[in-house]
């Protein structure tokens, strides 16, 4: 299961936000592991100014990593998480993001990169 997406995110707000990046899978063993791969483009308008990136399994935050802090820098954004939600029921991974201050534009997904998000059932 993954997604490959060319929008731009762009985020100026201390509230958290669905950034529309989700993606579910339903794992065949309650004991099977859920490797969490994200990558995508992200820039910043400000110095020392960052947006935090959270990966979700469904209402629950697993994982958070800041973009880079100087201005107008282009890097990636990349989160890599094992997870071991302990089910067999459909299970979605989402990420959101939320900027540490009201006046900063940071992006997700800059100039047009690919945003990618995949979910590999690793058996235990």
């Amino acid at each position: 299961q993954f997604i490959n997406s060319t929008t731009q995110v762009m985020h100026q707000s201390t509230t958290e936000a669905d950034t529309g990046w989700a993606v579910s899978i339903t794992p065949t063993s309650a004991s099977s592991k859920i490797f969490c791969m994200f990558t995508s483009g992200c820039g910043n308008n400000n110095a020392n100014k960052y947006l935090k990136v959270r990966l979700y399994r469904d209402s629950t935050a697993i994982a958070e990593i800041h973009t880079e802090r100087g201005s107008y820098d282009y890097n990636m954004a990349t989160i890599h998480y094992m997870d071991a939600p302990s089910t067999t029921s459909a299970t979605t991974y989402k990420i959101t993001v939320q900027s540490n201050a009201s006046s900063h534009q940071g992006h997700l997904g800059i100039n047009s990169t690919t945003t990618n998000m995949t979910l590999m059932e690793v058996d235990a």
